[in-house]
């Protein structure tokens, strides 16, 4: 794994879970998991891939083994083919970086949820208090406990088929920064023709931007574009502001106020949410390319980050203007292969497992797998 790239991505430290978590007490067949090796070293063996070292460890839905191979072999698409097809799994997935490891990640039966509730407590409480918006992100096979700052991340597209973990992950995301911001610092704009989040806004009409008079969720088509046009202004005000007071972004702004150099309100963070994407008419869509290409090129400086939602990836459902002003690209399973390669010229994204399990992509950088937190209500 790239370390260097994650510290330099979530400025921080990736975590480890915490002691006593379940996955560190976790138990599984060992006979299992050897003849998973031998399968494995069989497969290499017969391709010229002699194994150096083989080490396996489990996580919320896969186990992973990572297989360091001798220096100067070259690791080719057909080889990871043959050891996929090799290994008597459904949805294995095999991978290499490039630098004579690779990995193979074979789903296992004993699942368990990554609640969002372990992430919030005293172990990580320091995370939330470093500038931006933190929040956690997932564990990825190695157990490692990713957090996500969206200031970094800019924007983001979220895809995957229905009942996959769409909506529980955004969940998560706005759950999180209700838990740990306060209404001064941060508020939502959500556009959502299905009404999934109606509830949330109703709880937490305080975190709601008041658009056009009014504190609630936008469901309706009119009421969405006329939103987000309305967030466009909000744009050319807040430049004004940051202009006026010599400042570069919202990070120096709101640290003068809070050192009283500016005599004002802090500058929330604004969220925007789309979802679902592919439920708006072709009009719809057709009207809102303007104010998310602008919300997206010129929202960061300004504290405004677009959270894009579709259970769709096809050419029909998401326009190609999105896929180029979203950095930052989530997938749950896809049914099609296509969609898959569109997003991250594989087929990874169809053998995900459901139930959270991810796939996150972010600046033409390393394919991350991680296991989404989800937001329980008890």
């Amino acid at each position: 794994m790239n370390q260097k790239f994650i510290k330099d991505l979530f400025t921080l430290q990736v975590y480890s879970l915490p002691k006593g978590h379940i996955l560190n007490n976790q138990s599984f067949d060992e006979s299992i998991l050897e003849s998973f090796s031998e399968e494995i070293k069989k497969s290499l063996d017969f391709i010229g891939l002699n194994a150096i070292d083989i080490r396996r460890n489990l996580s919320y839905q896969v186990i992973c083994y990572s297989v360091k191979i001798k220096n100067g072999l070259i690791v080719t698409k057909k080889h990871l083919d043959f050891i996929s097809k090799n290994i008597s799994a459904s949805n294995v997935r095999v991978y290499s970086p490039g630098y004579n490891v690779i990995y193979i990640e074979i789903p296992h039966n004993q699942f368990h949820l990554a609640e969002l509730s372990q992430f919030l407590n005293s172990d990580y409480n320091e995370i939330y208090d470093y500038p931006g918006l933190y929040f956690p992100f997932g564990i990825d096979t190695v157990n490692s406990v990713f957090f996500g700052n969206l200031f970094q991340l800019t924007n983001m597209l979220i895809t995957g088929a229905t009942g996959q973990g769409k909506s529980s992950f955004i969940h998560s995301i706005l759950t999180t920064f209700v838990s740990t911001k306060s209404p001064d610092e941060v508020k939502f704009v959500i556009a959502d023709t299905n009404n999934e989040f109606s509830d949330f806004c109703s709880l937490n009409p305080n975190y709601i931007l008041q658009l056009n008079g009014a504190t609630k969720l936008l469901s309706e088509e009119d009421e969405i574009i006329r939103g987000l046009h309305a967030i466009t202004e909000l744009i050319q005000l807040r430049y004004n502001l940051l202009r006026d007071t010599k400042t570069n972004n919202i990070l120096e702004y709101n640290l003068k106020v809070k050192k009283n150099e500016i005599q004002s309100d802090l500058m929330p963070y604004l969220v925007v949410i789309v979802d679902d994407l592919a439920t708006l008419s072709d009009s719809c869509n057709k009207r809102l390319e303007d104010p998310i290409t602008e919300i997206c090129r010129l929202g960061k400086t300004f504290g405004i980050h677009m959270i894009v939602c579709s259970q769709s990836c096809s050419s029909f459902n998401l326009p190609s203007y999105l896929l180029c002003v979203l950095q930052t690209k989530i997938s749950f399973r896809l049914a099609d292969s296509k969609e898959s390669r569109k997003l991250f010229f594989n087929t990874d994204a169809t053998k995900l497992l459901g139930n959270g399990d991810m796939l996150f992509y972010f600046n033409q950088d390393e394919i991350f797998r991680l296991q989404a937190p989800i937001a329980i209500t008890k």
